[in-house]
């Protein structure tokens, strides 16, 4: 039986259970929530785990519903169980979907969120739950991000984090959408973002914008008061 471990996030307001091995859900997923921030009725989070960014959304917006979808029959039975402990089972819905052969209706959500897969498949993680979960190597980044689109409805939106080194590659994947915002996310003031946010609209003409993004650590250490109203208050990180 897989060992688990009980985690909580936004100052305690969701208490989260998933695997203690292979891959686990942080920062990344909060942040991740924090950027939706359209006020959205239908979300699908694509890639879902154990559902801590859609449960973190789910908190902060009380008028929507999230729809997670994830390959690992193991990680959806948990983010439902997440769901119901949380409060968020009439909210939310969690199923087993593989890309290839989708089940979803395309152009049906207001706004895709995911965090994709872009480690190298050709070096998996020994772990194999990690690897599913980061590798993906039979859709390949591409083919994640396309689908994100596909799903999204004309003049909807999605949204992803990027590890900065990847940043162009990621862009060329989305450029079908406008209307794309960077928000860069820097450890420490002064050091290079290693994280961006990135958000494109389906079906619309507008311009690329550079945000000034959030730092999230003090020189001293700690969260700056920015980075936790997002981390423990469950802030957005755009007010819009």
């Amino acid at each position: 039986m897989t060992a688990l471990t009980k985690d909580s996030f936004l100052g305690e307001k969701l208490q989260v259970t998933q695997p203690k091995m292979g891959y686990r859900a942080g920062s990344d997923a909060v942040l991740l929530a924090s950027f939706i921030s359209k006020n959205p009725k239908k979300v699908l989070d694509v890639g879902c785990g154990v559902g801590v960014a859609s449960l973190c959304l789910l908190t902060r917006l009380p008028a929507l519903h999230v729809t997670g979808i994830d390959c690992q029959e193991h990680l959806i039975h948990l983010a439902k169980q997440n769901a119901q402990e949380n409060g968020f089972l009439d909210r939310s819905n969690f199923f087993v979907e593989d890309l290839h052969k989708s089940s979803l209706t395309p152009n049906h959500f207001d706004h895709v969120m995911t965090n994709p897969p872009y480690f190298d498949v050709s070096s998996p993680s020994p772990d194999e739950a990690r690897a599913l979960a980061r590798c993906q190597t039979d859709v390949g980044l591409e083919g994640w991000i396309k689908f994100c689109i596909k799903m999204a409805k004309p003049r909807g939106y999605v949204s992803l984090v990027c590890p900065a080194s990847l940043l162009p590659k990621t862009l060329h994947f989305m450029n079908s959408l406008g209307d794309i915002t960077l928000f860069p996310l820097w450890p420490r003031e002064g050091e290079p973002a290693n994280r961006v946010l990135i958000r494109g609209r389906k079906s619309v003409n507008s311009p690329s914008k550079m945000l000034p993004g959030l730092v999230l650590h003090k020189a001293e250490g700690g969260y700056t008061p920015q980075a936790q109203g997002v981390l423990w208050d469950g802030m957005a990180v755009l007010e819009e």
